[in-house]
């Protein structure tokens, strides 16, 4: 109103006075110009007045950003992801140049759903970057929880990528979680810290986090955080060489597995302290253990979990020289093979009837089921099962003396076992090319491969992996005539041997 006012005034004046604006002497083409001046004054009043009603409306710039934001959502219900994204980024920026934060904050929401829904992440972690520092900048509490969902995308996010960028924004999740007491948040966010520490080898700073996990999904009263963050516990206890500690938390678990919200999380309890006592070489409660967890998964669980039971029985068995008992699991997961058409389950099952063949010396049958389990492996395009089998395939030729065959074995195992990640078959591959190069008198050669395969074995707390290591590179030395570092790795050897046997 007082715009218009203002206004009225100002041309009632303009009008009744003319003659103000003619010059002295007297040109027409001045008061031209002075009328020119008098309509360019006017639309720019009418513009004020259109923008003040615009943005008491929520249109600005001659279109509706409301109108904008509805028909992004439109276009996301119609698949049209291109024109929504263009749109909320419109959207996005009007709003924030209106002070228009829930507006704001809904276009952002819906922008980020867009890149997930398209899976693309590098999209994503930008914008979800940019926006929490937006928010931040902010500094009005109703954005808190919109910036707990975007630093619970972000976090998650990064950590699937392996991103540095993962950790100090997890740290920031815990802190805003904790400010607003959102326990739930917080104890996810910490176990998922805990398992980036873990995978980076801090073992003592990932179970601090896992303790703060506990702690917060106790205070969150939810029961199935709590089993979560119980069980990471017992796993990087396990990884930290403390197997009996790691099955206390276990067994402290299936006292209470009434409780378990999912049945994968008993499963899981009895195959994970089997394999302790596999490591602490108490075969007898591993047996006991698997067995378990076969039961449980023939009950009702995952394919996935019958066959990991399954072969973590045939190779229970096998540790105990028990070659019958062996064979008949080894024959159960074939039988499962056949009657699923599991093609992994095939693979598997052939390399261990491989393994069962070189018991008996029958050297040539391994090798046909070898064989047959790579084709299988690489018909599926699975290149983990590739690097077992070929580390197998490498162990079979060093056993039957035949060098070359085993030299083009590892070569190609350790190529792909890298290129898979497969660290247990890169390891087997590592020890058995030491053991060639070896036979061989490369003595070089083997100290290159054992060496390098130590670390990994020292990774994986695989005490009798380093054992042999210790006693092949003791040889390897004596066969250079470096008798200090030979004899430093016979006692390395009989230290460690010692110290197994204490345990």
């Amino acid at each position: 109103m007082l715009v218009g006012g203002s206004l009225k005034l100002l041309s009632q004046n303009q009008v009744s006075h003319p003659s103000i604006s003619i010059c002295h002497n007297g040109s027409s083409q001045h008061v031209v110009t002075r009328r020119t001046q008098i309509s360019q004054i006017r639309r720019d009043h009418v513009k004020i007045i259109r923008r003040t009603f615009a943005e008491s409306q929520g249109t600005i710039g001659g279109g509706a950003i409301y109108t904008d934001l509805n028909e992004a959502k439109r276009d996301i219900e119609n698949q049209q992801f291109a024109e929504a994204e263009s749109r909320l980024k419109s959207s996005i920026f009007h709003f924030g140049n209106t002070d228009k934060l829930t507006e704001e904050m809904e276009a952002m929401t819906l922008l980020s759903q867009i890149y997930q829904s398209q899976q693309r992440m590098e999209d994503l972690t930008d914008f979800l970057k940019k926006a929490v520092d937006r928010l931040r900048k902010v500094n009005d509490p109703a954005t808190q929880s919109t910036q707990i969902q975007f630093l619970s995308t972000l976090s998650t996010t990064l950590a699937q990528q392996g991103s540095q960028d993962a950790i100090p924004a997890i740290k920031d999740l815990i802190n805003l979680a904790h400010d607003l007491k959102r326990h739930d948040t917080s104890s996810s966010a910490s176990n998922l810290l805990g398992m980036l520490y873990s995978r980076e080898k801090l073992p003592e700073v990932a179970l601090k986090n896992f303790n703060d996990a506990l702690k917060d999904s106790i205070k969150a009263q939810n029961l199935e955080l709590q089993i979560a963050a119980q069980m990471n516990i017992a796993r990087e206890h396990a990884n930290m060489g403390n197997f009996l500690e790691s099955n206390r938390g276990y067994q402290s678990l299936l006292k209470s597995q009434r409780n378990l919200p999912k049945f994968g999380s008993e499963w899981n309890l009895y195959s994970e302290m089997g394999d302790n006592y596999n490591r602490m070489s108490k075969m007898d409660d591993a047996v006991e253990c698997h067995r378990k967890a076969l039961s449980l998964a023939e009950r009702g669980g995952t394919d996935r979990q019958v066959m990991t039971s399954l072969q973590k029985l045939v190779e229970a068995h096998d540790h105990m020289g028990e070659s019958a008992e062996s064979k008949k699991y080894a024959m159960k997961l074939q039988q499962f093979a056949e009657t699923n058409q599991n093609s992994e389950a095939q693979t598997q099952s052939d390399l261990n009837l491989g393994r069962l063949e070189i018991q008996n010396a029958n050297y040539a049958k391994a090798e046909k089921h070898y064989r047959t389990s790579y084709r299988t492996a690489l018909q599926k395009g699975d290149s983990w099962a590739q690097a077992s089998v070929l580390a197998n395939l490498a162990q079979l030729y060093e056993i039957w003396k035949q060098p070359d065959n085993g030299q083009v074995a590892c070569q190609e195992g350790y190529r792909v076992a890298l290129a898979s990640k497969n660290m247990a078959a890169l390891r087997g591959i590592l020890l058995t090319w030491g053991n060639i190069h070896l036979s061989m008198k490369r003595y070089e050669d083997a100290i290159k491969a054992y060496h390098e395969g130590l670390i990994l074995h020292e990774e994986a707390n695989d005490d009798e992996a380093i054992l042999t290591s210790y006693a092949q590179m003791m040889k390897a030395y004596k066969g250079i005539g470096k008798e200090k570092e030979a004899s430093f790795y016979m006692m390395s050897a009989m230290a460690l041997s010692a110290k197994m046997e204490k345990s």
